[in-house]
């Protein structure tokens, strides 16, 4: 039986067997994260466009002139992978903290941003921040950096793959801006102690 298939049929046991002996089953250590890419201008049908990867996780990120809107910047968010609206709000919440208030007014047309999830592969919350960072990078005030964090079978892992994210018993994501604000951002699970979020935050990203 090779290992996808042993995956597959055994995913839980795989899983925290990798994690016994101190690694993880991408071969990634607890704390490595994958490598994120990015494309602007990836749609030849939209002058203003980008494409942003982290390992198989896939955002696409188009921005348009909103002639009806009288907001700045407008945002739909929707994915090709589900239709959860549950999911979806926790998403736009996410990005409503990344942008608001911290954009410059130089543009005094409104625009419509779309934010579609092409594939997610557990982490998508830093596919999007990553992305919106490089798209936005001239508009953005306050620079941030972001990191998505799960804890699995009691091992805190960062940038989690989609099969870490279905067996975590808790996941979230720390933004970090350059201002010192940071924010916690829960995707999953019951709300674990504060201090035991403080403790992975302090020892995991030296915050």
């Amino acid at each position: 039986m090779n290992f996808e298939i042993l995956q597959r049929a055994i995913p839980d046991e795989t899983m925290r067997a990798f994690l016994d002996k101190k690694v993880r089953y991408d071969n990634r250590q607890f704390e490595q994260r994958r490598e994120f890419t990015y494309t602007p201008n990836a749609l030849d049908s939209f002058e203003i466009s980008a494409i942003g990867s982290l390992g198989l996780n896939k955002v696409i990120i188009v921005l348009k002139e909103d002639k009806e809107s009288k907001e700045k910047m407008s945002l739909v968010i929707e994915s090709m992978e589900t239709s959860k609206q549950s999911s979806m709000i926790k998403v736009y919440n996410y990005v409503n903290k990344l942008i608001s208030n911290n954009l410059s007014s130089e543009s005094s047309k409104a625009m419509k941003m779309f934010i579609t999830i092409g594939s997610d592969d557990g982490n998508v919350y830093d596919t999007i921040a990553n992305t919106l960072m490089c798209f936005l990078k001239e508009s953005i005030k306050n620079k941030y950096q972001t990191t998505t964090i799960c804890v699995l079978n009691g091992e805190v892992l960062i940038d989690p793959s989609k099969e870490e994210a279905k067996l975590a018993e808790f996941m979230f994501n720390v933004i970090k801006f350059d201002s010192g604000e940071m924010y916690i951002h829960k995707i999953k699970g019951e709300f674990i102690k504060w201090e035991k979020i403080k403790e992975i935050v302090n020892t995991k990203l030296h915050i």
